[in-house]
């Protein structure tokens, strides 16, 4: 009874604790959006229920953070991508009335808030397009947007070298995800026109990266197979290596086994010793005798 009791009273305290919380993220939300997302990663909050708070509240960057904390990376990179287009129509609107240096920072924190569910999502997939899909939806985002910067015109330059950035980051950050063959087809076939900074270096880079990752992939199936290799051929010396003959009697008729007849013996692996006539069968008499007599 003291024991359900105690139980009982911790579970309620428990529950009280949770609920304090709810209300302190709601009173956050409220008042001081900018401090939620550091509370949240410092405290465990009951997720659902934060991320109702935080939808109610309209805080996207938090829904994101906590969808990404539950496990349904989707939705947490559908609402990120949801916050960057967000973010770079409020920069494109009125550049001159912008803190760019601020509205600059919240981009690239979520920029690359969803870099890190795209490289989530990769380790998890099952298969090869499923890890890479979130990736080339990024790109389309990031590449739509730096689109829409070009033809805003040479007011928006800052805006647009931001985003130009945020590209070539986001292309050094795929090489290590995406195959390098897939990467060059989605260029040369949806982006083959569009222009960018560098990217010729860059992609010699990543040519260069995954030809060595290539080349380390090809010298360590050459050690293992040569490793796999000695490992066999020494197994087979064991087992063909000879037994020293220190029985004196065979191990079935048990008489006596004299000089004469050593070339004419059978030796079990085990180091057992027949003569010929008495090692009828291919496994060891003494040894598999004693197994049934362990079974029995």
């Amino acid at each position: 009874m003291e024991d359900s009791f105690v139980s009982d009273k911790v579970t309620n305290e428990s529950r009280e604790y949770g609920q304090l919380l709810l209300e302190h993220l709601k009173l956050l939300c409220e008042l001081d959006q900018k401090q939620v997302l550091p509370v949240l990663k410092k405290k465990y909050y009951p997720v659902q229920e934060s991320i109702d708070i935080c939808s109610s509240h309209k805080f996207l960057p938090g829904v994101a953070y906590l969808l990404r904390l539950s496990g349904d990376l989707t939705k947490s990179f559908e609402t990120y991508l949801e916050i960057i287009d967000r973010g770079i129509r409020k920069l494109l609107k009125d550049p001159a009335t912008q803190d760019l240096a601020k509205d600059f920072g919240e981009c690239q924190d979520n920029f690359e808030a969803a870099i890190k569910v795209c490289e989530e999502n990769s380790e998890l997939a099952v298969n090869e397009k499923a890890g890479e899909d979130l990736w080339f939806r990024l790109l389309d985002h990031i590449y739509n947007a730096f689109i829409k910067c070009k033809e805003s015109g040479e007011g928006v330059k800052a805006i647009t070298e931001f985003v130009s950035k945020c590209t070539n980051s986001l292309l050094n950050t795929m090489i290590n995800s995406v195959s390098f063959p897939n990467l060059l087809t989605c260029m040369a076939e949806r982006y083959g026109e569009l222009k960018i900074e560098n990217l010729k270096d860059m992609f010699n880079k990543m040519l260069f990266s995954y030809m060595y990752q290539e080349k380390i992939l090809q010298t360590a199936k050459v050690v293992s197979s040569k490793n796999i290799k000695r490992e066999f051929e020494s197994m087979y010396k064991l087992r063909c290596r000879g037994s020293p003959i220190t029985q004196g009697e065979c191990s079935r008729c048990e008489r006596p086994i004299d000089a004469k007849e050593k070339l004419t013996l059978a030796v079990y692996p085990c180091g057992h010793l027949y003569h010929r006539a008495c090692a009828r069968t291919k496994m060891c008499f003494v040894c598999t005798h004693k197994e049934i007599s362990k079974v029995a």
